[in-house]
């Protein structure tokens, strides 16, 4: 108790703004938001629910539970339908689709409250272990606890940006409180929260991960590296800053530990064809780069350059960037350990964005929603920007410029001589959230390469 209630005292804020927006988004998330869309039967059909709850369940959820059951019920082999893409026709243009996620019939079979919308199992081995306890309640009940952890994560989230902000030394409750604020529009968005979608989840596990980091606790953050690792490949970036001096064992331990109790499970109960379907089958084609270009909601450099016209993109540039990119975080991660000792919040927070949006941009499948991985990180970079010198500052806004304005702007008067058709319908949209990974990574090069930075 006495841990709980000093956990506590950490989190409320001192300054009287700060705590009201606190109080605001607890009561607007746990006391309104939630029972809203707990009351009602938004687990059936997708149009009746749209009328009734924000939280829009789409076929994500479903591929978590159906993965938990094949784990309960043994049927390792369904696990997931091999990955076949075809092509499917709608007006004015060409989609990519595939019948790769339509769940197998027998395990159709061990649902007794099937719901109406579409149903999906494809998920990585070690996840159908992490989803298994979902599996154990009825669909609507497992349905309803899920959509209760989301809105709570998604609380954890901006504590989180705001914990980072005070721990750095931010002093300004109004930052703090439009920080809480934030949060508020988090689950309404579907396509930021992405509806019954893992990603508040991982985020908030981001989050931990980075207070974490520079603390001595090695079990939590172990554990919050390899959540989002089962569900995302995000995290593998960050495993070689892990092991710039000086190495804590302890967290080398307990990463050990996770994964090889994670897919230990999976080996015992399932044998190694989980694995070998998923490597051989499902794996290289969910990543193909020929992917990208028939995805119109992916936001990273491939599907950018096809929308402004380009109709190849080499995978091997994006690959020799991505590489370039990680070498030069880990020098810089590596000169900061080396001048400051153990890494201070600022650096790894800094680090831990740098590997975020290296992998937004050059990841093959890059979703809309993987901007919201960079909420927690967003008191460092108020601080990081609020903290440089008047040049600095102006830089700052001249790179903001171009990439929310000029940029847009450009793409805006040349859409119809470089397009052949309209690849996408965000438009404008998908550069605003290139600008946002832009400025998130130039401040995380500042923080590791310049001198003056966010005090420790």
């Amino acid at each position: 108790m006495t841990c709980l209630s000093s956990a506590c005292k950490a989190i409320i804020p001192r300054k009287p703004f700060a705590k009201g927006c606190l109080i605001l988004l607890v009561l607007w998330l746990l006391g309104v938001f939630l029972p809203l869309n707990l009351a009602w039967k938004n687990h059936t059909r997708f149009g009746a629910s749209r009328k009734i709850t924000w939280c829009f369940p789409n076929a994500d959820f479903s591929q978590y539970y159906m993965a938990g059951m094949a784990a309960r019920n043994g049927l390792w082999s369904h696990l997931y339908p091999k990955y076949k893409p075809e092509w499917a026709g709608r007006p004015g243009r060409q989609i990519w689709s595939s019948d790769c996620a339509v769940a197998d019939p027998e395990l159709l079979e061990k649902l007794t409250d099937l719901p109406a919308w579409r149903v999906e199992n494809i998920a990585p081995p070690p996840q159908a272990i992490l989803c298994l306890p979902f599996a154990l309640l009825p669909f609507a009940t497992a349905f309803k606890v899920w959509m209760t952890g989301l809105i709570c994560a998604a609380l954890g989230v901006v504590v989180c940006a705001a914990q980072i902000y005070r721990r750095l030394g931010g002093t300004s409750g109004y930052v703090e409180g439009g920080l809480y604020l934030s949060g508020a529009v988090l689950p309404v968005l579907p396509r930021i929260g992405d509806g019954d979608n893992a990603m508040m989840f991982l985020v908030f596990c981001a989050g931990v991960a980075a207070l974490a980091w520079t603390g001595q606790h090695s079990f939590k953050l172990g554990l919050s590296l390899i959540i989002p690792g089962v569900f995302k490949a995000l995290t593998l970036s960050w495993c070689p800053l892990l092991l710039v001096k000086p190495v804590k064992w302890r967290l080398l331990g307990w990463l050990a530990f996770w994964t090889v109790l994670l897919n230990g499970l999976v080996l015992w109960l399932g044998g190694l064809q989980p694995y070998t379907t998923w490597w051989h089958d499902i794996l290289p084609d969910a990543t193909s780069m020929d992917v990208q270009r028939y995805w119109e909601h992916t936001m990273n450099l491939k599907g950018i350059a096809f929308h402004w016209g380009w109709e190849s993109f080499p995978a091997g540039a994006m690959k020799v960037f991505y590489v370039a990119g990680l070498l030069a975080l880990y020098l810089g991660f590596w000169r900061r350990r080396r001048d400051e000792g153990p890494a201070a919040l600022a650096n790894v927070c800094a680090a831990m964005v740098a590997a975020l949006v290296l992998f937004n941009l050059c990841n093959p499948v890059s979703w809309l929603p993987y901007i919201t991985f960079l909420l927690p990180f967003a008191g460092w970079a108020i601080l990081e920007y609020l903290r440089c010198s008047p040049a600095g500052k102006t830089r700052m806004k001249m790179a903001a410029a171009i990439l929310f304005v000029a940029v847009p702007a450009i793409h805006f008067l040349v859409l119809g001589v470089l397009l052949k058709q309209s690849h996408a319908s965000l438009g404008a949209g998908r550069d605003l959230y290139l600008g946002v990974d832009i400025l998130f990574l130039v401040l995380a090069y500042r923080r590791l390469f310049h001198a003056g930075a966010v005090p420790q």
